[in-house]
């Protein structure tokens, strides 16, 4: 069953919403596949990244609907992250 709007976005980080609208509203107006990046944050209020790619078509209802699949991207994330740091630590110490 598809998951409502206000619930796929009440999981979305607050600073995120915006861009993932626009995402969705480019899908619905050019008939074209989204990629977007953005995070997420769970109950326990632990923040993850994701990439999602989604598409517009519609619904069993007739309805105009997103569908979609979403990856944790959070440990690639970070590994990027730290290679970054130790790269600026690395050109610091030259």
């Amino acid at each position: 069953a598809p998951i409502p709007n206000d619930v796929a976005m009440g999981c979305v980080h607050p600073d995120d919403r915006d861009m993932l609208l626009r995402d969705g509203r480019a899908a619905f107006e050019t008939g074209k596949p989204v990629q977007s990046r953005f995070r997420v944050v769970t109950p326990e209020g632990i923040e993850r990244h994701v990439l999602g790619h989604a598409a517009a078509t519609t619904g069993s209802e007739g309805r105009p609907v997103l569908l979609g699949v979403n990856r944790d991207i959070t440990d690639d994330v970070q590994r990027t992250a730290e290679l970054e740091a130790k790269r600026v630590e690395a050109e610091a110490a030259a």
